[in-house]
């Protein structure tokens, strides 16, 4: 809970072998601000502000990054300078190349791709 600042935060990979013996999560209620990068299994409720790319589990408020962010699931805003990949968009997503499987809300970019929905230009909105 709180602020986390750092230069690069990692979690446990999801296929670790260690992951049989401990259930690591790292769950953020807060910020969690990092200069390069961060990687995290778990869920972050509030702000991830990153340097470079942020790969997270689950995002509820913003993820920006940078360079480039990719999360299974998204429930605010996620921006990055070039690429966004969510795999469940609720809300919205911020870059150049903005993709998701399952988009409830708006793209903003060079290119949006909702696989359920359409590929557009400029802007891309699903329902």
């Amino acid at each position: 809970h709180g602020l986390t600042l750092g230069l690069a935060h990692a979690s446990m990979p999801p296929q670790d072998v260690m992951r049989f013996f401990q259930e690591e999560r790292c769950n953020f209620n807060g910020a969690s601000v990092q200069l390069l990068s961060q990687l995290n299994i778990g869920t972050i409720r509030g702000v991830s502000l990153t340097g470079l790319i942020a790969l997270q589990d689950k995002v509820q408020g913003v993820q920006l990054s940078g360079l480039a962010n990719e999360a299974d699931t998204v429930q605010g805003v996620q921006t990055a300078l070039v690429i966004n990949l969510a795999r469940e968009t609720r809300g919205v997503q911020v870059g150049l190349l903005n993709l998701s499987k399952d988009l409830k809300g708006v793209q903003f970019g060079l290119l949006n791709i909702n696989r359920n929905g359409w590929i557009l230009p400029l802007i891309n909105i699903g329902w």
